[in-house]
C-alpha cells in the first residue's frame, strides 16, 4: 500500500502558498480590511488593518495598533454621532454596521467620505468583533453632492419660470380683457352709433349683421383666451375655481363631475392655489384625452396641517409605465413636479377599466392667508 502522509516540509509549503495567495487577495481589495474588538469596558482596539490603512487614513498601521481612538478622533463633529449610534446598535443587535461620514486628515489637510461595512461576531467574554471593510467614496460622495445642487437649482429655476409664466399669464389676461377687448367693446359702440346715425346708407346696412357677429365672435374669442390663460375664478379661491374647472369640463365633454370638499372656502396662499388648479387641470385634460371615463370626482379636504386632493375617474386606466414623450406622461410628470415644489406627497392608483385615483398630499402652514 502507498504511503500518501504529507511530510511536515509539504504542509509548510501548503500553509506558506496559502498566506501568500490570501496577502495577494487582500492587496488586490479595493479598501481597507479590518478587524477591531470593543470590550467590556466599550474600548475599541485593531487587531487586524490591512496594508491600505495608511493610504487611506493617513495613519500606519502600528499607530493604529497601539490607539485606535486616533481613527475616531478624526471622525469631524457632525458625523461622530451617527458613528456611534450606528456601532451600538450593531453590537446590541449583532446586525451589520453600515456607516457613512467624514473624517478629517490633518497631515494632508483633507477631509474624505468613508464606508465603512462590517460583520459583528459575539466572541463572550472577549466582546465584540468586527470584521470588514473601510472605502473612500469621496469621489462618489463629490457628484452625489453636485446632483443634489443641480436638482435644487433646477428646482428653484423651476419654481422662478413657473412664477414668471404665471405673472405672465396674468399680464396677458390683463391685457386681453382691459385693452384688447375694451377696444372691441368701444369700436361695437362706435358702429353701433354709426347704424342708428346713417340709415340711409343701404350699403352700410347690408353688412350691419356680418360685422356684429364678427366683433362678437372677437369678444367671445378674447374672453376665452383670458379664461385659458389664467381664469378669473381663481382670485375667489380655489374651491370656486375647481367648481369652474369641474362645470367645464362636463360642458366640454359629457363626463359627469362632482366635486367634494369639506369647507365652502379654503384659504391659501395664492401662489399654491395656482398650483393646485394647474395641477388639477392637467389631471382634467389626462382624463379628457385618454381615459375614455363617464364621470369624474375631483376632492378637496383641508385637514388644518395638511391639504389632501383627489381626482378619480372611472376610465380605462392608465398603463403601469406610461410611454415617454406622449402627453400623458408629460402631464403626470408635470403634476409630479409641481407636488414635489409645494413639498407635498404624490400617488397615483390604477386598475385596467377600474379607472385611476391621483392623490396628493401638500403640508400648510399654521395661518395662510386667504387668496387673493
Amino acid at each position: 500500500m502507498e504511503n500518501h502522509a504529507i511530510m511536515p516540509e509539504q504542509a509548510a509549503a501548503r500553509v506558506s502558498e496559502r498566506e501568500s495567495r490570501l496577502e495577494q487577495i487582500v492587496a488586490k481589495v479595493p479598501g481597507l480590511l479590518f478587524q477591531m474588538r470593543q470590550g467590556s469596558t466599550g474600548l475599541i482596539q485593531f487587531s487586524f488593518l490591512s496594508e491600505r490603512c495608511e493610504s487611506l487614513l493617513g495613519m500606519p498601521p502600528e499607530s493604529l495598533y497601539a490607539n485606535a481612538r486616533q481613527l475616531f478622533a478624526q471622525i469631524i463633529d457632525e458625523d461622530r454621532e451617527s458613528w456611534s449610534s450606528q456601532l451600538r446598535e450593531s453590537a446590541e443587535k449583532l446586525e451589520v454596521l453600515s456607516w457613512e461620514g467624514r473624517i478629517r486628515i490633518d497631515a494632508w489637510k483633507d477631509t474624505k467620505w468613508i464606508s465603512v461595512r462590517a460583520t459583528p461576531e459575539d466572541d463572550g467574554e472577549n466582546g465584540i468583533q468586527w470584521t470588514g471593510l473601510m472605502t473612500n467614496i469621496s469621489h462618489s460622495k463629490f457628484h452625489e453632492h453636485a446632483l443634489r445642487q443641480s436638482r435644487a437649482e433646477l428646482a428653484d429655476l423651476y419654481v422662478y419660470l413657473n412664477h414668471e409664466q404665471e405673472e405672465e399669464h396674468t399680464h396677458i389676461r390683463q391685457t386681453l380683457h382691459d385693452d384688447l377687448g375694451g377696444n372691441l367693446s368701444a369700436l361695437k359702440m362706435m358702429l353701433t352709433h354709426l347704424w342708428e346715425t346713417a340709415s340711409d346708407t343701404n350699403e352700410f346696412l347690408t353688412q350691419r349683421p356680418y360685422i356684429d357677429k364678427l366683433i362678437s365672435r372677437s369678444l367671445r374669442s378674447v374672453q376665452q383666451i383670458a379664461t385659458e390663460i389664467r381664469p378669473g375664478i381663481l382670485d375667489a379661491g380655489i374651491v370656486a375655481a375647481l367648481d369652474w374647472l369641474a362645470t367645464e369640463q362636463e360642458n366640454q365633454t359629457g363626463i359627469l363631475y362632482e366635486i367634494r370638499c369639506n369647507a365652502e372656502a379654503i384659504a391659501l396662499d395664492p401662489s399654491l392655489s395656482t398650483n393646485l388648479f394647474r395641477i388639477a387641470q392637467a389631471a382634467c385634460a389626462n382624463i379628457r384625452e385618454y381615459a375614455q371615463a363617464s364621470a369624474a370626482e375631483i376632492h378637496l379636504y383641508d385637514g388644518c396641517s395638511e391639504l389632501l386632493m383627489e381626482i378619480i375617474d372611472n376610465g380605462k386606466g392608465y398603463p403601469s409605465s406610461a410611454q415617454a414623450n406622449t402627453p400623458l406622461n408629460y402631464r403626470l410628470r408635470e403634476i409630479r413636479e409641481r407636488v414635489a415644489l409645494s413639498g407635498g406627497s404624490f400617488s397615483m392608483a390604477s386598475r385596467p377599466g377600474k379607472g385611476t385615483l391621483i392623490s396628493l398630499r401638500v403640508p400648510l402652514p399654521e395661518k395662510h392667508p386667504i387668496d387673493a
